[in-house]
């Protein structure tokens, strides 16, 4: 009759040994977080006091007349990280660039593909990595194209909301009025201007009509930044926007992301206009 209870005490050790075991093996991996030496970068425009990513600049004929993009464009150059050493190669040029970030002025002679190519040197995880070197390469490219023979994606009517407000919608739209010529008339819209944002917001002018009153202070071919636009009281929403900077996708989404500062203070406040182009 004792078998049996040595049979079970030989189980309840075997059961207790194994159950030491448990959790063996799980010792945190120093490895399991880390990553080999890689470098990044940006390519981007400057649209007011930010940096927006870019991948297309359109540069126009400096005699072309209808439509109002630069014929020359500062491309910025941005290294994602602090590394210990910067090498840049930009298209054709022959120049090595050394710093983390620095701009370049394009014109037309330059139209077409440009590839740019970063080489960064930063710390080696040897520890984890034999062969990480500390030396990375990354390559990406722009293009230029020639502006004259395209339309502007930020140009059209647009429905939305904005999102303090998403119930209520309204319309509004950019248009290109083009430059304005060498006997220019006052009572004309030139440049490209909004009408009805925000809603409401308008110019005191004499043509009161569909005014087209707060002009784009800068644009590429899908972004666009606005300084001031709303300092009328004509202006649904009791706020004056400060400035606003706007994005259209390649699908007619648009996304307008603006500072302003509600009627009678002073405090600064954020808002954003969500909407879509219309047919």
């Amino acid at each position: 009759m004792k078998r049996p209870l040595t049979s079970f005490v030989l189980l309840a050790l075997l059961g207790a040994f194994m159950f030491s075991l448990e959790g063996c093996g799980d010792e945190p991996n120093p490895c399991k977080e880390k990553k080999p030496f890689t470098a990044d970068f940006g390519i981007y425009q400057s649209l007011g006091d930010s940096l927006y990513i870019i991948d297309t600049v359109l540069l126009v004929d400096p005699a072309f007349r209808e439509r109002t993009l630069n014929s020359s464009e500062a491309i910025v150059f941005k290294a994602s990280g602090d590394y210990d050493t910067y090498e840049w190669k930009i298209g054709d040029d022959p120049r090595i660039f050394t710093q983390k970030q620095f701009a370049l002025n394009f014109d037309r002679a330059a139209l077409g593909e440009i590839k740019v190519t970063l080489t960064a040197t930063g710390k080696a995880v040897t520890s984890c990595f034999a062969d990480d070197d500390g030396r990375d390469t990354q390559v990406q490219s722009f293009r230029i194209l020639r502006g004259e023979d395209f339309s502007l994606s930020i140009l059209g009517k647009f429905e939305g909301y904005v999102t303090s407000n998403p119930s209520r919608k309204f319309t509004f739209e950019i248009r290109d009025f083009g430059l304005p010529p060498i006997n220019w008339d006052p009572n004309n819209h030139y440049y490209i201007r909004t009408h009805n944002f925000p809603e409401g917001c308008s110019e005191s002018l004499p043509f009161a009509l569909d005014r087209f009153s707060y002009g784009i202070n800068q644009f590429s071919f899908s972004e666009f930044y606005m300084l001031r636009p709303g300092t009328s009281p004509d202006c649904v929403e009791p706020e004056r926007i400060i400035d606003a900077y706007g994005k259209v996708s390649t699908n007619g989404n648009i996304k307008i992301f603006y500072r302003f500062t509600a009627s009678g203070s002073n405090l600064v406040k954020r808002n954003a206009f969500i909407g879509k182009r219309l047919k």
